[in-house]
């Protein structure tokens, strides 16, 4: 144990991007390998030394370790590096078609603006989202089934100071078996999210107010969907 209260034993690493930098004993090791780029084993590695003045934050971020060698290290980073397991981002591996959710409530473009949020998130989350129904391994089909605005306080002259916003949704995620749905293994469930915001004076900006409340609710809605579908995911193939 050094000065700094870490083990002499201990390999650091840092990443940054597409560039890996491992460091011991105030020599670093930096690599270009990353998720858009193939493993290339050691030949890829490029040996550099700290000097004093030099990369004064890989310094400060790795301490000075004794006792391992440098050869050791090559090893071990070799081997990881030759598996591509040990810190590769794990890649898209399901397809998913969202067409725009059906809307049974007399909100306009309701359905569009919950599907553009469904679209973002599940493609952050690292699903692949595609155009066509016929592209995509499974399908998500969502039904809005409620749109509540109903009050939450009122002024003394009994008129609305705050609205209380509700959102329904069934959903249905399908495989997909050539050009037809898939009835195997279905998944069934809904869900439903409120928000609340205050009334504004203006038409304009009260509206602006609303449409804020419905991006807030397609988002917290499209969220804990991605979550139920990658657990599907996760039991199907455990």
């Amino acid at each position: 144990m050094n000065e700094s209260g870490v083990s002499d034993q201990t390999l650091f690493r840092l990443f940054v991007g597409d560039i890996y930098v491992f460091c011991v004993d105030n020599f670093c090791v930096t690599t270009s390998v990353g998720p858009d780029r193939p493993t290339g084993g050691l030949a890829r590695f490029r040996p550099r030394r700290i000097r004093n003045g030099e990369d004064t934050i890989l310094k400060n971020l790795f301490i000075q370790g004794r006792g391992v060698r440098f050869l050791s290290l090559l090893f071990i980073m070799g081997f990881l590096f030759s598996c591509g397991k040990a810190i590769r981002p794990s890649s898209m591996t399901h397809t998913l078609a969202i067409p725009v959710f059906e809307n049974r409530t007399s909100e306009p473009i309701l359905g569009r603006q919950v599907t553009a949020a469904f679209k973002e998130t599940f493609t952050r989350r690292r699903f692949k989202v595609v155009r066509h129904e016929k592209e995509a391994a499974y399908i998500l089909v969502g039904t809005i089934t409620q749109f509540d605005k109903t009050p939450k306080s009122l002024h003394r002259d009994g008129k609305v100071m705050e609205y209380r916003l509700t959102i329904g949704v069934t959903y249905i995620l399908s495989p997909r078996t050539g050009n037809t749905v898939s009835e195997e293994m279905p998944l069934k469930w809904n869900d439903i999210v409120h928000t609340d915001w205050v009334v504004r004076p203006d038409l304009f900006q009260d509206r602006s107010a609303q449409d804020r409340a419905i991006r807030e609710i397609a988002q917290n809605l499209s969220q804990r969907a991605t979550n139920t579908v990658t657990e599907f995911f996760s039991k199907k193939h455990s």
